[in-house]
Protein backbone atom coordinates (compact mmCIF):
# COMPACT_ATOMS: atom_id res chain seq x y z
CA UNK A 1 0.00 0.00 0.00
CA UNK A 2 2.55 2.77 1.28
CA UNK A 3 4.44 1.90 -2.42
CA UNK A 4 1.44 2.87 -4.76
CA UNK A 5 0.95 5.19 -2.64
CA UNK A 6 4.30 6.93 -3.20
CA UNK A 7 3.94 6.50 -7.15
CA UNK A 8 0.62 7.87 -7.20
CA UNK A 9 2.30 11.11 -5.19
CA UNK A 10 3.92 14.12 -7.04
CA UNK A 11 7.35 14.60 -6.70
CA UNK A 12 6.69 18.02 -5.38
CA UNK A 13 4.19 17.03 -2.74
CA UNK A 14 7.60 14.46 -1.41
CA UNK A 15 9.80 16.90 -0.88
CA UNK A 16 10.69 18.46 2.84
CA UNK A 17 10.76 21.93 3.03
CA UNK A 18 14.49 23.41 2.79
CA UNK A 19 15.66 24.76 5.98
CA UNK A 20 18.86 26.71 6.11
CA UNK A 21 19.94 27.17 9.86
CA UNK A 22 21.39 30.70 10.69
CA UNK A 23 22.50 29.84 14.21
CA UNK A 24 22.78 26.95 17.08
CA UNK A 25 23.74 26.57 19.52
CA UNK A 26 23.89 23.87 22.64
CA UNK A 27 24.05 24.99 25.94
CA UNK A 28 23.60 24.12 29.84
CA UNK A 29 22.84 26.08 32.83
CA UNK A 30 23.81 26.15 36.15
CA UNK A 31 21.20 28.72 37.48
CA UNK A 32 17.91 30.06 36.81
CA UNK A 33 18.00 32.94 34.50
CA UNK A 34 14.90 34.52 32.19
CA UNK A 35 15.14 35.48 28.51
CA UNK A 36 12.39 38.04 28.19
CA UNK A 37 9.70 37.89 25.47
CA UNK A 38 10.98 39.22 22.01
CA UNK A 39 9.61 38.49 18.54
CA UNK A 40 12.58 37.69 15.37
CA UNK A 41 12.01 37.96 11.80
CA UNK A 42 13.64 33.77 11.47
CA UNK A 43 12.32 30.61 12.74
CA UNK A 44 13.57 29.11 15.92
CA UNK A 45 13.16 25.78 17.30
CA UNK A 46 14.18 24.97 20.66
CA UNK A 47 14.61 21.42 21.70
CA UNK A 48 15.02 19.82 25.50
CA UNK A 49 18.24 17.63 26.01
CA UNK A 50 18.44 17.77 29.99
CA UNK A 51 15.88 18.24 32.51
CA UNK A 52 12.38 20.52 31.80
CA UNK A 53 12.30 24.57 31.28
CA UNK A 54 9.27 26.90 30.83
CA UNK A 55 8.46 28.49 27.60
CA UNK A 56 6.47 31.58 27.45
CA UNK A 57 4.27 32.61 24.31
CA UNK A 58 1.56 34.97 23.59
CA UNK A 59 -1.24 32.03 24.24
CA UNK A 60 -0.35 31.44 27.81
CA UNK A 61 2.95 28.67 29.00
CA UNK A 62 4.06 25.62 28.56
CA UNK A 63 6.90 22.85 29.39
CA UNK A 64 9.49 21.62 27.65
CA UNK A 65 11.24 18.49 28.29
CA UNK A 66 14.12 16.54 26.70
CA UNK A 67 13.13 15.23 23.08
CA UNK A 68 10.30 17.95 22.68
CA UNK A 69 10.99 20.21 19.87
CA UNK A 70 9.11 23.34 19.89
CA UNK A 71 8.91 25.33 16.90
CA UNK A 72 7.86 29.33 16.60
CA UNK A 73 7.56 30.75 13.37
CA UNK A 74 8.90 34.41 12.29
CA UNK A 75 6.96 36.98 14.36
CA UNK A 76 5.87 34.75 17.04
CA UNK A 77 6.66 36.71 20.65
CA UNK A 78 8.10 33.95 22.31
CA UNK A 79 10.54 33.48 25.69
CA UNK A 80 12.27 31.15 27.98
CA UNK A 81 12.56 30.34 31.92
CA UNK A 82 15.59 28.15 32.32
CA UNK A 83 16.27 26.40 35.80
CA UNK A 84 19.76 25.28 37.05
CA UNK A 85 21.45 21.83 35.35
CA UNK A 86 19.13 22.00 32.37
CA UNK A 87 20.34 21.31 28.58
CA UNK A 88 18.81 22.38 25.45
CA UNK A 89 19.81 23.28 21.61
CA UNK A 90 18.23 26.32 20.44
CA UNK A 91 18.40 26.35 16.78
CA UNK A 92 17.55 29.33 14.78
CA UNK A 93 16.56 28.84 10.70
CA UNK A 94 15.29 29.99 7.84
CA UNK A 95 12.32 27.84 6.07
CA UNK A 96 10.77 28.36 2.53
CA UNK A 97 7.57 29.36 4.27
CA UNK A 98 7.16 31.83 6.98
CA UNK A 99 3.24 30.50 7.70
CA UNK A 100 2.85 28.57 10.19
CA UNK A 101 1.54 28.21 14.17
CA UNK A 102 3.75 27.52 17.31
CA UNK A 103 3.58 23.85 17.63
CA UNK A 104 5.48 20.95 19.57
CA UNK A 105 6.86 17.74 18.35
CA UNK A 106 7.59 14.78 20.63
CA UNK A 107 11.10 13.80 18.80
CA UNK A 108 10.95 10.39 21.10
CA UNK A 109 7.13 9.46 20.34
CA UNK A 110 8.63 7.24 17.22
CA UNK A 111 12.24 5.38 16.12
CA UNK A 112 12.17 7.43 12.93
CA UNK A 113 12.04 10.79 15.27
CA UNK A 114 14.45 9.04 17.48
CA UNK A 115 17.25 8.60 14.99
CA UNK A 116 16.58 12.77 13.65
CA UNK A 117 16.68 13.61 17.12
CA UNK A 118 20.55 12.42 17.84
CA UNK A 119 21.56 12.87 14.26
CA UNK A 120 20.48 16.80 14.87
CA UNK A 121 22.25 16.72 18.12
CA UNK A 122 25.63 14.99 16.50
CA UNK A 123 25.34 17.22 13.84
CA UNK A 124 24.53 20.87 15.62
CA UNK A 125 26.16 20.14 18.48
CA UNK A 126 28.94 18.26 17.76
CA UNK A 127 32.23 19.62 18.88
CA UNK A 128 32.97 19.25 14.93
CA UNK A 129 29.30 20.69 13.54
CA UNK A 130 27.96 19.69 9.57
CA UNK A 131 26.02 22.71 8.19
CA UNK A 132 24.64 20.87 5.16
CA UNK A 133 23.41 17.77 7.66
CA UNK A 134 22.20 20.09 9.89
CA UNK A 135 20.16 21.68 7.36
CA UNK A 136 18.85 17.88 6.01
CA UNK A 137 17.87 16.81 9.56
CA UNK A 138 15.89 20.07 10.19
CA UNK A 139 14.27 20.29 6.77
CA UNK A 140 12.84 16.33 7.52
CA UNK A 141 11.93 17.20 11.09
CA UNK A 142 10.20 20.62 10.08
CA UNK A 143 8.53 18.58 7.86
CA UNK A 144 6.75 16.03 9.89
CA UNK A 145 6.08 18.68 12.30
CA UNK A 146 3.81 21.03 9.83
CA UNK A 147 2.14 17.51 8.43
CA UNK A 148 -0.50 17.18 10.56
CA UNK A 149 -2.65 14.69 8.52
CA UNK A 150 0.57 12.93 9.13
CA UNK A 151 0.69 13.06 12.95
CA UNK A 152 -3.17 12.13 13.00
CA UNK A 153 -2.72 8.57 11.22
CA UNK A 154 -0.03 7.78 13.59
CA UNK A 155 -2.32 8.39 16.64
CA UNK A 156 -4.76 5.82 15.67
CA UNK A 157 -2.66 2.73 17.11
CA UNK A 158 -3.02 1.62 20.65
CA UNK A 159 1.09 0.69 20.24
CA UNK A 160 1.19 4.18 19.18
CA UNK A 161 -0.59 5.49 21.71
CA UNK A 162 0.62 3.29 24.68
CA UNK A 163 4.34 4.27 23.11
CA UNK A 164 3.85 8.06 23.63
CA UNK A 165 2.49 7.85 27.15
CA UNK A 166 5.19 6.04 28.14
CA UNK A 167 7.77 8.04 25.86
CA UNK A 168 6.57 11.31 28.32
CA UNK A 169 7.37 9.70 31.28
CA UNK A 170 11.12 9.36 30.12
CA UNK A 171 11.87 5.91 31.75
CA UNK A 172 10.41 6.93 34.84
CA UNK A 173 8.57 4.00 36.77
CA UNK A 174 5.27 2.80 35.00
CA UNK A 175 2.42 0.13 35.24
CA UNK A 176 0.08 -1.34 33.57
CA UNK A 177 -2.80 0.25 35.19
CA UNK A 178 -1.09 3.84 34.69
CA UNK A 179 -0.80 3.16 30.78
CA UNK A 180 -4.49 1.95 31.44
CA UNK A 181 -5.64 4.67 32.90
CA UNK A 182 -3.92 6.83 30.48
CA UNK A 183 -5.65 4.90 27.37
CA UNK A 184 -8.91 4.21 28.80
CA UNK A 185 -9.13 1.31 29.26
CA UNK A 186 -9.29 -1.97 32.34
CA UNK A 187 -5.80 -3.30 33.24
CA UNK A 188 -7.13 -6.99 32.34
CA UNK A 189 -8.22 -5.06 28.58
CA UNK A 190 -5.24 -3.27 28.00
CA UNK A 191 -3.06 -5.90 28.06
CA UNK A 192 -4.89 -8.12 25.93
CA UNK A 193 -5.41 -5.33 23.23
CA UNK A 194 -1.63 -4.31 23.50
CA UNK A 195 -0.24 -8.46 22.90
CA UNK A 196 -2.73 -8.96 20.20
CA UNK A 197 -1.05 -5.80 18.08
CA UNK A 198 2.25 -5.68 19.54
CA UNK A 199 3.03 -9.76 20.11
CA UNK A 200 4.55 -8.91 23.08
CA UNK A 201 3.12 -8.86 26.99
CA UNK A 202 2.82 -4.85 27.86
CA UNK A 203 5.11 -5.46 30.93
CA UNK A 204 7.80 -6.24 28.56
CA UNK A 205 7.22 -3.53 26.28
CA UNK A 206 7.55 -1.05 29.59
CA UNK A 207 10.62 -2.74 30.78
CA UNK A 208 12.26 -2.62 27.49
CA UNK A 209 11.32 1.35 27.10
CA UNK A 210 12.65 1.89 30.62
CA UNK A 211 15.30 0.07 29.88
CA UNK A 212 16.23 1.97 26.15
CA UNK A 213 15.95 5.10 28.76
CA UNK A 214 18.37 4.04 31.37
CA UNK A 215 21.09 3.11 28.48
CA UNK A 216 20.96 6.75 27.14
CA UNK A 217 21.63 8.21 30.18
CA UNK A 218 24.59 5.53 30.95
CA UNK A 219 25.66 6.07 27.41
CA UNK A 220 25.43 9.65 27.06
CA UNK A 221 25.35 11.33 30.29
CA UNK A 222 27.91 12.15 33.13
CA UNK A 223 25.46 11.38 35.93
CA UNK A 224 26.66 8.74 38.48
CA UNK A 225 24.77 5.72 38.64
CA UNK A 226 23.10 6.35 41.93
CA UNK A 227 21.71 9.48 40.55
CA UNK A 228 20.43 7.84 37.28
CA UNK A 229 18.56 5.24 39.57
CA UNK A 230 16.64 8.52 41.48
CA UNK A 231 15.85 9.71 37.98
CA UNK A 232 14.29 6.35 36.81
CA UNK A 233 12.51 6.01 40.01
CA UNK A 234 14.48 2.94 41.18
CA UNK A 235 14.64 2.37 45.15
CA UNK A 236 18.41 2.14 45.18
CA UNK A 237 21.45 1.75 42.67
CA UNK A 238 21.42 -2.13 43.45
CA UNK A 239 18.09 -2.60 42.08
CA UNK A 240 19.26 -0.25 39.04
CA UNK A 241 21.74 -2.37 38.39
CA UNK A 242 19.89 -5.67 38.76
CA UNK A 243 17.29 -4.04 36.38
CA UNK A 244 20.06 -2.72 33.59
CA UNK A 245 21.69 -6.31 33.39
CA UNK A 246 18.97 -8.13 33.17
CA UNK A 247 18.01 -5.93 30.59
CA UNK A 248 20.96 -5.02 28.45
CA UNK A 249 23.02 -8.35 29.69
CA UNK A 250 25.85 -6.20 31.32
CA UNK A 251 26.00 -4.03 34.32
CA UNK A 252 25.90 -0.07 33.91
CA UNK A 253 29.61 0.46 34.48
CA UNK A 254 30.61 -2.34 31.88
CA UNK A 255 28.00 -0.73 29.53
CA UNK A 256 29.19 2.81 30.01
CA UNK A 257 32.97 1.32 29.38
CA UNK A 258 31.98 0.09 26.48
CA UNK A 259 30.17 2.88 24.75
CA UNK A 260 33.51 5.07 25.72
CA UNK A 261 34.83 6.92 22.28
CA UNK A 262 38.22 5.03 23.25
CA UNK A 263 36.48 2.04 24.72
Amino acid sequence: MAKSMIQESEASELRAPVCTCVFATSQSTGERHDVAMHVHAFWQMELGTVGRFEVRTGNGRGEIRPGLAVFFPPGTRHGFRYSPGIGYLSVKFHAETDKGKPLALDLRSTELLRALEKALLAAAAGHRRLPAVTDSVLSAIFAVAYAPEASQAQGDSLVSRVTRYVRTREGRYVTVRDVAEAVGYSASHLSALFRSEAGEPLKTFLDRQRGRRAADLVRYSDLSFGRIAFELDFRDVFAFSRFFKRIHGRSPRAFRRRAAPDG
